[in-house]
């Protein structure tokens, strides 16, 4: 839960998924009676938590983390304009050339009863399409 507040490295928010790990291990240790919340309760819910342990790191490497961040979200919300963009020209492009309309098709079956196709001779048969 912790790790949508730490804006760091995955190499760094592995040294905090240890250290909480541990941390927990060695209060289970101590009490093996202990529950869950106790353990939220010593150790601080998961946002206070992963403000501790950024505190604990050098400041260019938070700036570096927060910096790639803010760079992956911007250039998610540009890519996601981009998308919306060509959709929008693409539906208007389509909208404008009338490249899409409902055509209606009308079938038509005629009955000309017995037609016998023993006959060889092709030219003597009416055609049937017309």
């Amino acid at each position: 839960q912790a790790g949508k507040y730490l804006y760091c490295d995955t190499s760094q928010k592995d040294i905090f998924e240890k250290q909480i790990r541990a941390a927990i291990a060695d209060l289970q240790n101590e009490n093996p009676m202990i529950s869950y919340e106790e353990c939220i309760a010593i150790i601080g819910n998961p946002q206070d938590a992963a403000g501790s342990f950024l505190d604990t790191l050098p400041e260019n490497v938070v700036a570096i983390c927060h910096r790639k961040k803010r760079r992956r979200t911007w250039l998610l919300r540009i890519g996601g304009a981009v998308l919306i963009g060509i959709l929008a020209f693409s539906v208007f492009y389509m909208w404008k050339s009338k490249k899409f309309r409902v055509v209606e098709v009308n079938t038509t079956i005629v009955d000309f009863g017995n037609v016998d196709t023993s006959n060889s001779d092709w030219d003597e048969f009416p055609n049937l399409l017309e």
